[in-house]
Parts: C-alpha cells; structure tokens; sequence
C-alpha cells in the first residue's frame, strides 16, 4: 500500500504572533521563488497565526462574472403588458411594491420554540425590573386573585412585545392577481439577479441541464435566470407552485411582448404545477429552491422538503436565502442534512449487506460499532471493502457541495460566537418601476441584494484540490488583504505583497465570492503540533495515530524542535484534520456529548413539534398512543396537555383568516370553530385551550352535584370510521368547584368566547331545578349556556326534548337568567343542545318552542350527515331566524362547510382530535378558508344556509 510522509513539528507558542523561530525558517519565501512565496496567516476564527505556502491552483478555470445582472427584454415588456390589466394605477402598484420590498428584506424565519422561550424570559425580566419592581416580591406577599391579575398582565406585554419582533411570522399569501402583480414588481430584478449570479457557477463545468425542476417559483425569476444561462434547450422546465394567482401572473409576464393569452409563452416545454409530479422515479437535472424555505413554518417540515426534493435530483440542487443569520442558518442545516444522511447508514440492512457479499467479518463489525468514528468515516471505510459501493444503504443519496463551500465539512462561520455572520454574496440588478423613478442610492437606476445560497451536487466529492473562496477582499498601496474558505483550513486572512509578483497580479484580479486563483498550504503553525503534508493524495481516517504519536512526543527526551517523521497510510485525513481543528478533547467527551445532545434534541423535539402543531407528527405519534393508552387514558393526557400549554402556538392554528370572521347573537368571533363539550368537562385547561386557535370553547357537561358517571370502560374507538363511542354519563366535579376555577379565570372581554353545557344528576326528579342551579352557578362568567337535554347516558333526560315538557324547562332558564342578569347586570346567551335522530313532529315542535321563548341557538350531536340533515331541517323550520350551532363528525373544512351551507352560524368539533389531534383545529380552518373563496363567499356569514336559497338568515 502506498504511504504518504507527514512531518510533526512542536513549536513554541506565542499569543499573537509567529515564535521567532517561524520567522527564521530559510525555506520561507517572503518573495516569489520557484512558483511559490510564504505568506503570514490568521484563521480568522481561532485567531491561530501560521505560515502559508501560496502556488498557482493548478487547472483552474477563470468564469467571468457579469458586475450587473439586467432583467431580459422580453421580461419587461411582458411585465409591462402585465400590469396594463392591473385596477390600481402605476404609482399606486409602485408605492405598494415599495412596501412590500421593505418587509421582504427584514423578514425573518419562523422562531424555533427554543428562541421564543428564551425571548419571554427576557422580556419578563426586562418588565420586572423596568416597570413592575412589585414583581419582584415574593408569592406569600399577595392574595391569589392579584397573582392572577399579575400574571395576565405579564402575558399581554409579554405578546405586545413578541408581536414586534420577528416572531410575528405569516407565510406569504396572494389574496388576487393585484396581489401578484406587486411581488412581481417588488422582486423579479433581485430575485432574477440571484439566481443568475449562482447559475453562473456552472459556466467552469459547462454544465447545461435538459430538465429542471423550480420549486416555489413564485413570480418566475428562476426560470428568467436559467433562461439567460442556456437559452431554450430544455426538454422541461417545470414551475411548482401552490398559488394559483402568482402562477397566472408569471405566466402572463412569460407571455414577453405579445400578453393576449392566446399567445404562447416564450419558451416551450414550461410547465406549471400546484404540486410536485406524483410518481417519485420522475427526476430532474437541476432543482431550484429559491427564497421557499422562509415559507415554511418548521425546521423539521424544511427537511422533509430537501429530503423529498433530492431525491428528485439527479445532479444538483440549488438552495438560496436571503443574508440574514436565520436565513443563512436554515441553508445551513439543509446542506448539513444531505451530507450527514448521505453517509448515515441503515445498520440492520447494512449487516445484511455485508454479510451477503461475503466480507463481515470482525475488523468490519468493529467499524460498524466504533462510536468515536463520524458517519463519514465508516462510510469511506466500508466503501473501500464493497465490490459494488453504490450498494451502502444510506438513508438518501450521497452528495457534497459544489458550491460556494470548497470542503464537505461543518461551516466555520457557524462556529463563530459571538457575532457570527453569514456566508454572503452580493447581485446587482437593473431597477424597473411602473412610476420611471429610481430608488437607486447611486442614482444610476441599479440596485443590489445579498443572499446566500447553496449547491449541492450527487455523488461524492473529486479527489481533486478544490479551489477556495474568496469570500472579502481589501487593497492597500502594492498590497491586497484576502479572506479566503479554504479546503482544510478554515477560514484564511493573509495579505499579498507585489513582492509575490504573478501571484499578486491573480490576487488582485480576483473577485470577491469567486472561486480563488491560489493554492494555500499551511507549512508551519503556532500550535503545539502541526503535520506538515508532502503528498496532496494522503487522506487519514482514524484518530488513534495521532493520539499515539502525540504521547510518545510527550513522553520522549528528544529535542522538540526537531522534525519527526512518520509514514501513514493513505486513508487517513479527516480525523487529523479534526485533531488540528480540536486538539485537547478530553476521554469520553464524544460519546457523553453524543447522549446529552440526544436527550435534548429530543425534548426540543418533541416540544418544536407540539409548539409548531405539526400534522406530520401528531398522525405519527396519535398511532402509538392509542396502542398503548384506552380511550379513556387517552382523552386525560390530551386534557393534561391542553392544561400545561402543550398546544400548538405556531403555524396554521393560530392563523386567522378574514373570511372567517363572522357575528352570531349580536358578538363577532375570530372564527365560527369551536371545540365542543365532552373534551374538557371541568374546565382544567380554559386559559390554554383559548389560545389554540379556536373561536370559542364550551366546557362540561356541568351538573350541580358530583357525580362519577357510568362504569368503566366507557369511552370505545371506532379506528376504522375515526369515530368514537362515549358513555361516560356526565361524570362531573359538580357546579362548585368548576364555577369557583372559572370565576377565576373568565376574563368578559375576551375574543374568544366561553360556553358551559348544564347538565342533570342522574338521580335528580325535577330536572329544572338541576339547570336552574346551573345558571346561578355560571351565568356572570361565561357568554354562553348549554341546555344540554340530548345524552342517552342519563336517565329521563331525552324525554324532556317533548314540547311541553322543553316548554316548561326553558321558561324555568329564563326565569333564572333573568334574575342573574338582574343582581350582576351581564346575560349569558342560551343554547340548546338536542339530538340528531329526532323525528320530524319532535323537531317542528322544538322549533316552535325555541322561537317562542328565544333561546338563543342550538347544536347537534357528532353524527357527521346526521347532524348537517339535521341542521338543514331546523334551518327550514326556524326560517333562518335562530342561529344554529352544526356539531358532529367535523373532521375537515369541507365538513365544517357542508353544516354551514345547510344553516349553522358556527360549528363544533371534538371527535376528530382524538384521531388528528389539535392541528385539526388549523387544519379545518384553512380548508374551510379555501372553501369560501373557491365560491366566492366573503365571509361566512354570506354562507350560512345558502343551500335553502328560499330563506334569508339572520345576518
């Protein structure tokens, strides 16, 4: 086996400059000699000094680089022929494009939970201090109602102050074409710029794709860009986008000169999508993510994302964000994702693998167990051992990175605290505005824009030198000051002398974020030992030479100046290169580290998840749970949770939407979804539960006395219909320990609106009486009662659904809200809760009764078509004038919408978490948003019983 000489000098160590016996080494060429002069170092996040040898990058290939990246002809004019069709006038679409622009380049990535948790501590320590020193006491020098006014107060300013900064996140919506016309205008010349400036990395490979895939396409500025890369010799340019109006609009400006839509785009072959092709064989050339993943609201669904689109590529991936940290971060983390899963191995099928090639053995088995080996490591070993490599099951394709990074390993920026920066570049663009003004600060009608970017390409890295970056540059009289991403060394700041001759011509003439025209090398260092390389071709792989080689060099009498020389075998590189890099790591520091990062990661996890309401998550944990929990168990940690705040508070749960918006009994909601009783019957997790996104939540069933309710087991899942059986027979606390927790709690001019379902004892004679003490228990703190006469579980309460005896029952709720409204001046609306499988006499006749003493609205019981016919008859049989309130088998938008098209001002779901858990909540609001404007529909309220156009409801 061929081996490679290293050279292991100590030198001695010096804080801030190189040991004078650096300085008076006489193989160190201060000018250019042989092809080759010795520059001073600073690694410019050690701060180590080192000295460099710089030669001429051997093949390099020179790609000139426009200074300005214009936006094509054809471009404008079809974005001028555009916005002729736009209502607004120019300087109206401008101004509004001028807006927009602001808000884009400050706009920042969701806050992971991690960060929002650290904000609040701040913001409340900066309260307690600053403006509450009373906060500063101890619990015992206040009675528990002020402690709970305290507390309500910090959350407010709490929120105030979040809502300010960046965690007040919203992805980008386009409501119409007016909409699209302004982001288009705000951003195809940077974005196309962008884009423009990375695809010109391909120029020195002379790479030219017949498919590319652009996912997020947006306003069309990727295709513009690959457009003036190559021109039209694509066989497929697919536009992926989820918005129906931005896709049109890019479609009308690829129109070019000539917009009528019966004119074909400019190119052929493009293709528009609102998703991905189904079939996962179908892949791409090139796949672009441009400025896409800010519009995702988690880390782990971004991931999920490059995960789905690599496995698209066939030879690169584009990725590029805006400059900012968080942005930069999030570009980080997908090139880390695909190197790390490139090379992680599935170990069950990698044994069975081996094992039926021919070669486990137990010098193999000891790779596969060594926990002090990255992934890196064993993959390149195994590799070696493998007839057919391509055979290793990593858990998706290998890959590294063509660009900008010269090196596959971690980001030297990213370990840079404090003040870490971005790795950013910088595109100019030629302005175009719709009002002939510039914004331009140079007044020359050119602006720029920073990003960061990200290619990343099939296969594993060349064995070939890779040329470094030149990330800044500065010139001085005869001198100019590089800072350079190397292969091995980090990041590099050494000056270039005109004592370097031809190498400080190529230097000079080099351009910051290009490729670097000079090979550096690292000949001497200030650290305790350095290994001098005199092969290129050397690759070690295992630390435990370097370890041995270090104590024998301790341990020995010899002189420590004078060089040693020990042969290696030509795996080993990345490890030696982790030991310069982290020379004092103790024993056990790996593997302890590797634990305490487990378990964290996997808290935070956990908890990003429930923060960010992840539908992914919940359908793969609510599985689990429901194998190893009964019904009941199940429904008691969903309640615990709901009560501790592990609810979702990101994301689509608590988005509102405008068209939600509605007013039923003379009070506007946020949005007609609420959560129904039977979920949480005593009323433990209130303050949480409206905080999730609902627009109003009803607790119980209450009843005056407490009562355990049916045996057990009493709560059965129908897994197969996502249904679910209860017969729990109003279990209850009872009237006053519930009414006590709420008195607390209840704040009147809270959005989101409280209801309390009344129900009756089981051994109770004279029902009224029961919800009569109901009323006076709840009515001064809640919006709302429930008269609740449609369980099965209790005996006699069916029966009081008759018309005479539900006569009798409402006049004797009146009567006590009456008196209640009298003594604390506040009247809770009446409701009243009835069964879906009445007859059509019993239904005309509640009808009448309801109308007559004018409660105010009911609901149905979770029987998905049941309950909507059932909504639809009483709809017809109040004539629209009664409110009602649609529950049973929501379980998405289209349900909720089907009830409000048969009459419901507002529904109910319950059932539907057990199956979905809360990001349903978001879930059935977003579709039932895209319900509305799919039929034109405003708002809800213009919804409501719209299938029964004969009768106007009560708007």
């Amino acid at each position: 086996m061929k081996k490679s000489s290293f050279f292991l000098t100590r030198v001695a160590s010096a804080s801030n400059k190189l040991s004078p016996s650096l300085k008076k080494q006489d193989t160190f060429n201060r000018t250019y000699e042989d092809g080759k002069c010795h520059v001073t170092t600073i690694n410019a996040c050690t701060d180590e000094h080192a000295v460099l040898k710089l030669t001429p990058m051997k093949g390099f290939v020179s790609v000139k680089t426009p200074k300005i990246f214009p936006l094509p002809k054809e471009a404008i004019e079809g974005l001028k022929n555009a916005l002729i069709e736009s209502k607004k006038p120019a300087k109206v679409v401008q101004h509004e494009a001028d807006q927009l622009t602001e808000k884009l380049n400050q706009r920042r990535f969701p806050a992971s939970p991690k960060e929002v948790q650290a904000a609040r501590r701040e913001i409340v320590a900066q309260l307690k201090s600053d403006e509450m020193s009373d906060f500063n006491l101890g619990p015992e020098h206040f009675s528990q109602k002020v402690l709970n006014a305290q507390e309500k107060y910090l959350y407010r300013q709490v929120s105030k102050k979040l809502k300010k900064t960046r965690y007040n996140w919203m992805p980008l919506e386009f409501k119409d074409k007016e909409d699209a016309a302004i982001f288009t205008l705000s951003r195809i010349a940077p974005y196309y710029a962008e884009v423009r400036k990375v695809l010109n990395e391909f120029e020195r490979i002379n790479f030219k794709p017949k498919t590319v895939l652009d996912y997020g396409s947006g306003c069309g500025s990727a295709f513009w860009a690959s457009r003036g890369a190559w021109g039209d010799e694509f066989d497929e340019y697919c536009l992926v986008d989820v918005d129906n109006n931005i896709s049109h609009f890019a479609m009308d400006v690829m129109r070019g000169e000539n917009n009528p839509e019966e004119v074909g785009l400019v190119s052929k072959n493009v293709y528009f999508r609102r998703t991905l092709v189904p079939s996962p064989q179908k892949k791409y050339d090139l796949v672009i993510l441009h400025r896409t993943l800010i519009e995702i609201a988690s880390h782990e669904q971004r991931l999920e994302l490059i995960s789905t689109l690599w496995n698209r590529t066939n030879r690169f991936l584009v990725i590029i964000e805006s400059e900012l940290e968080d942005s930069f971060e999030a570009v980080i983390q997908a090139r880390n994702f695909i190197l790390t899963n490139g090379v992680k191995m599935n170990s069950s099928l990698l044994k069975e693998i081996l094992i039926r090639e021919g070669i486990f053995n137990d010098d193999v088995e000891a790779i596969i167990k060594n926990k002090m080996m990255s992934y890196s490591e064993k993959f390149l070993l195994l590799r070696e051992k493998l007839p057919n490599p391509e055979k290793l099951p990593t858990f998706i394709e290998t890959g590294h990175v063509f660009a900008p990074c010269p090196h596959d390993g971690g980001c030297p920026l990213v370990d840079m605290a404090p003040g870490r920066k971005s790795c950013k570049f910088v595109a100019k663009w030629q302005e175009f505005r719709a009002d002939g003004k510039t914004k331009s600060k140079n007044k020359d009608g050119t602006g720029s824009s920073m990003f960061s970017y990200c290619i990343m390409e099939k296969g594993l890295r060349p064995q070939k030198s890779t040329p470094g970056r030149l990330l800044d540059k500065s010139k001085a009289s005869g001198c100019v000051t590089c800072k350079v991403c190397t292969e091995f060394d980090g990041i590099q700041r050494f000056p270039v002398s005109k004592r370097a001759g031809p190498l400080y011509q190529l230097a000079k003439s080099a351009v910051p974020g290009q490729l670097f025209p000079l090979e550096g090398e690292i000949v001497a260092s200030e650290g305790d030992y350095h290994i001098l390389v005199t092969q290129p071709d050397c690759s070690p792989s295992s630390l435990q030479p370097l370890v041995q080689l270090q104590l024998h060099c301790e341990g020995s009498d010899r002189n420590p100046s004078e060089p040693l020389v020990f042969e290696f075998t030509p795996k080993e590189r990345t490890s030696i290169m982790a030991m310069r890099l982290y020379p004092n790591l103790p024993a056990g520091y790996m593997w302890k580290s590797a634990v305490k990062v487990i378990l964290g990661g996997g808290i935070v996890y956990v908890g990003a998840e429930l923060y960010c309401g992840s539908e992914s998550f919940y359908r793969t944990i609510l599985p689990v749970t429901r194998k190893y929990f009964d019904g009941e168990q199940s429904h008691e940690i969903a309640v615990k949770m709901a009560k501790y705040g592990l609810l979702p508070r990101m994301g689509d749960n608590v988005k509102e939407y405008e068209t939600l918006k509605t007013n039923v009994f003379g009070k506007d909601f946020v949005n007609p979804i609420g959560l129904a009783a039977g979920f949480d019957k005593d009323g433990e997790a209130v303050e949480n539960l409206r905080k999730s996104g609902l627009g109003f939540v009803e607790i119980g069933s209450v009843t005056p006395r407490p009562q355990l309710g049916n045996p057990k087991p009493r709560v059965f899942r129908l897994v197969e219909d996502e249904g679910v059986i209860n017969r729990y027979g109003f279990n209850s606390k009872g009237c006053g320990p519930v009414s006590a927790k709420i008195k607390q709690i209840y704040e009147p001019n809270n959005p989101i609106f409280l209801g309390i379902n009344l129900g009756k004892n089981k051994t109770t004679v004279d029902a009224a009486s029961d919800y009569e003490i109901g009323v006076g228990s709840f009515a001064p703190w809640c919006d709302y009662l429930v008269v609740n006469v449609s369980s099965p579980n209790t005996p006699g309460l069916r029966s009081l659904q008759g018309k005479k005896e539900l006569g009798k029952l409402l006049k004797t709720v009146k009567s006590a809200v009456d008196r209640e409204e009298s003594e604390f001046g506040r009247r809770p609306t009446v409701l009243l809760k009835i069964a879906p499988d009445l007859n059509f006499r019993d239904k005309r006749d509640i009808s009448k009764v309801i109308e007559k003493e004018e409660s105010g609205g009911l609901s149905g019981k979770p029987l998905r078509e049941l309950s909507t016919k059932v909504v639809g008859e009483m709809y017809q049989l109040t004539d629209g004038k009664i409110p009602i309130i649609g529950c049973g088998g929501i379980s998405s938008g289209q349900d909720a919408y089907e009830k409000i098209r048969a009459g419901a001002s507002l529904v109910q779901l319950y059932t539907a978490m057990v199956f979905q858990g809360f990001p349903v909540i978001g879930k059935v609001k977003r579709e039932l948003d895209e319900c509305l404007r799919k039929d034109g529909f405003g708002n809800v309220q213009e919804a409501v019983g719209v299938d029964f156009p004969g009768i106007k409801n009560n708007k």
